[in-house]
């Protein structure tokens, strides 16, 4: 994502109309890129008019621009950021909100194991406290993702989101003063609260407000849609009832699946889900989930792979952290320092990110990032359970951990936020990571069913058949990438709004016209190359 420095601004809010220079006409604004443009030609000859190529900053011929002045362009500080420091504070605190993420995920997993024996959980317990954060975080993103593409705007749910997940992690902190584990839920509600402040301070007042979409035919505010309350009342409940289902079976009494109560919220989960396709499919008039979203190329494989590849990494971190507390008699804050690999290991893809993502195709890097899940589950399923070295065996997978989830996310924002109109920027990142979170929820019940039903044998067998499965979601992960995933390097050209309307301006501009070049072209998202958009 450092690629692409226009691409928060964009998520938080749609360019606002201006009136043209030389006609009454209402049009419709330019994006932060043809923005960058006609400032810089107002400033300085492009290296476009410096070669001697004519160039006319507006839409119709922004065609002309070679790729590697866009991708110099798409690189530069967008105009709506007043100065470096308000730029900078914007990207620390999206990027401050995204380790408060894996903070609570990540974190909370290692915590855990002595959590539980001061709150007296018992063994059946141990999963839910894990899977309900990601559960209910996968449950309401779409929702969430409406009402800031749609009502409030990306910096009003933001902001509350950050707020609202500080005051009770502040709470949480209170439960019990126990030195041992209550200091990672305040230090939790100091960074969230710093995310507040400098998210008040850094976002530009012109994205503080609500999206507002404009025809590109008539140049007027187009309505937001409607919020889609039937596709909420389904999704929302069928996927709690699902995954509850799943993951408390293996402790009713020796019934499982027998149980009324598992049988019961099972089916009505999957009912509610069946209801929720058919909401979004031939019901809502502006579904969560539009279908439209699904028009790129790969894009289903891709968001296959990530919900079961996010499922082997949330295996992963649950029992590893068991194994290394339980098994290998670990103390917490030895524990905790043997997970500093995925926090070192994500700050530094995070910001070396930009040196390779636009030098490596998409799919290559997918490929690298699913071998990490593979190599980090499998080591866990080989460990010793007695002399086990720690640089022989838990450090590389962490290392391959982070790569895997890291790698795999860049990418995915990458190419999904790059692949959507800016009016379905929320959506966009709502089921990248709706896709994080419901697969970690999601496959941790299979996986403590596993575990569950091999619990008679010894305990480091029970854990082992859940690195198992983690094994089989990673191995699923590299045959899809290989066989249904194409994504080309990234680049910082034209946006997908830009390029369907050079596709449109070309197709009427008649059969007379110039032979449409090959900036106008539209990628596939998949091959890289150039498709004619009608």
């Amino acid at each position: 994502m450092a690629d692409d420095p226009r691409q928060p601004a964009s998520a938080l809010a749609a360019p606002a109309p201006t009136p043209d220079a030389t006609s009454n006409e209402k049009k419709p604004t330019s994006s932060p890129l043809l923005k960058q443009q006609q400032q810089q030609q107002q400033q300085q000859p492009t290296e476009g008019a410096a070669a001697g190529r004519p160039i006319s900053w507006n839409l119709s011929s922004a065609s002309q621009m070679d790729e590697k002045e866009a991708d110099r362009l798409g690189r530069m500080r967008p105009p709506i950021f007043k100065n470096t420091f308000v730029e900078a504070g914007f990207c620390a605190a999206i990027l401050l909100a995204m380790i408060m993420a894996e903070f609570l995920i990540s974190g909370f997993n290692v915590v855990l194991p002595n959590l539980m024996v001061d709150l007296n959980f018992g063994p059946e317990q141990k999963t839910w406290p894990s899977s309900v954060f990601s559960l209910v975080t996968g449950a309401f993103l779409l929702p969430f993702a409406r009402l800031s593409d749609a009502k409030f705007g990306g910096f009003a749910v933001f902001l509350f989101g950050n707020a609202w997940m500080g005051v009770w992690t502040l709470a949480a902190g209170f439960a019990n003063q126990l030195a041992s584990w209550h200091w990672f839920f305040w230090v939790g509600a100091i960074m969230l609260a710093l995310v507040c402040v400098m998210t008040f301070i850094c976002v530009p007042a012109e994205a503080k407000g609500a999206p507002v979409a404009i025809d590109d035919e008539t140049g007027q505010e187009v309505p937001h849609p409607p919020m889609d309350w039937l596709g909420c009342a389904t999704s929302i409940p069928g996927l709690m009832l699902l995954v509850y289902a799943i993951t408390d079976s293996p402790y009713q009494a020796g019934a499982s699946w027998r149980s009324p109560q598992i049988l019961v919220t099972f089916i009505l989960g999957v009912l509610l889900l069946a209801g929720f396709v058919y909401v979004e499919g031939w019901v809502a008039t502006a579904p969560l989930v539009p279908p439209s979203i699904f028009k790129a190329k790969h894009i289903v494989a891709l968001f296959l792979c990530m919900f079961v590849s996010f499922g082997a990494f949330g295996i992963y971190l649950l029992y590893a952290s068991f194994y290394i507390e339980t098994i290998l008699h670990t103390p917490p804050l030895l524990a905790a320092a043997w997970f500093a690999p995925l926090a070192v290991g994500g700050l530094t893809i995070a910001l070396l990110g930009g040196a390779f993502l636009h030098k490596i195709p998409g799919t290559i890097l997918m490929l690298i990032s699913t071998l990490g899940f593979l190599v980090s589950a499998m080591l866990f399923y080989f460990i010793p359970v007695r002399n086990a070295n720690y640089w022989a065996w838990v450090f590389p997978a962490m290392v391959s951990a982070t790569i895997g989830i890291d790698i795999m996310y860049n990418v995915a924002n990458i190419f999904i936020t790059t692949s959507v109109r800016s009016d379905q920027q929320g959506l966009a990142g709502a089921i990248i990571n709706g896709l994080v979170f419901l697969g970690m929820s999601f496959f941790l019940g299979w996986a403590e069913l596993a575990s569950a039903l091999n619990s008679s044998d010894a305990p480091d067998n029970a854990l082992r058949v859940s690195f198992l499965l983690g094994c089989g979601c990673a191995g699923f992960s590299i045959l899809l990438v290989i066989f249904g995933i194409r994504i080309p390097k990234a680049t910082g050209g034209l946006t997908t709004d830009e390029k369907e309307r050079l596709a449109r301006q070309h197709a009427g501009s008649g059969s007379g016209s110039t032979p449409t070049p090959e900036h106008a072209l539209v990628s596939d998202n998949s091959s890289g190359t150039p498709q004619p958009k009608v």
